[in-house]
């Protein structure tokens, strides 16, 4: 059960029921059913998660990052849901800072953490914008609270950007690549 290509097990974790058995490796996460050991899904990571937890009730998989940030998944569908964004070492963090952010873009956290972060898109690192520039379209005040309830909030489909000459250009989803948070400390693939 445990012998795979994507090398050593580094972490394991069993769910309260004892139903369910994760296993993280350098790139990925495998979630198995205890009772049958058949892999029931694959979670890919493009880090070493340290260590994994189930919720009690196994709805949820956490994963602690090499940075201390949380990833959280649902256990079911292997969906990765948010992002616990560690900021206590970040530049001008007060220790009592928190942010969350979704896969889409969405984000909750304290004031003084929009501050540190910033939209990357294409992995072009000068095409930036402060996260005031998509507070109205992506900030979501009890994100974390939402998720963890099992209600599933989106970003919206279509938005504004401000474009050349601050003109107003519209972004879809066909427009938009991958969303990055960089912190000062990093680069945060949400």
């Amino acid at each position: 059960m445990m012998t795979n290509r994507a090398g050593a097990v580094t972490t394991l974790c069993l769910s309260a029921d004892a139903h369910l058995l994760a296993a993280g490796y350098a790139t990925k996460i495998d979630i198995f059913e205890v009772a049958s050991g058949k892999t029931l899904r694959t979670l890919a990571t493009r880090r070493t998660d340290r260590l994994l937890s189930f919720s009690p009730d196994g709805r949820f998989l956490v994963a602690l990052g090499e940075n201390n940030d949380k990833y959280i998944w649902n256990a079911t569908t292997g969906e990765k849901l948010a992002t616990l964004v560690n900021l206590s070492g970040a530049l001008n963090s007060r220790g009592s800072d928190w942010l969350v952010v979704t896969p889409d873009g969405l984000f909750d956290g304290s004031p003084a953490a929009w501050k540190q972060i910033l939209w990357q898109f294409g992995g072009n690192t000068f095409d930036v914008a402060p996260a005031e520039t998509f507070f109205n379209e992506f900030y979501y005040p009890g994100l974390l609270a939402d998720v963890m309830a099992g209600k599933q909030p989106h970003a919206p489909k279509t938005y504004l950007t401000a474009g050349p000459s601050s003109a107003r250009t519209k972004v879809d989803d066909a427009e938009r690549t991958r969303t990055t948070v960089l912190t000062a400390e990093r680069k945060l693939e949400c």
